[in-house]
């Protein structure tokens, strides 16, 4: 997994920036049971996966 976007760049993330991952090796029939689990993450930030 690996982070990008305003997240990685600590200039450009404020408290309205939203957390973009992108992770890989995810089987097809369990990508939507990861998404749930990555954006209940935090109440602060919306998190985004992308697989």
């Amino acid at each position: 997994m690996v982070a990008f976007g305003s997240l990685v760049d600590r200039s450009r993330f404020t408290y309205w920036s939203d957390v973009d991952l992108a992770a890989w090796g995810i089987p097809d029939d369990r990508f939507y049971a990861a998404v749930g689990a990555v954006t209940g993450v935090s109440e602060k930030f919306r998190v985004n996966l992308l697989g």
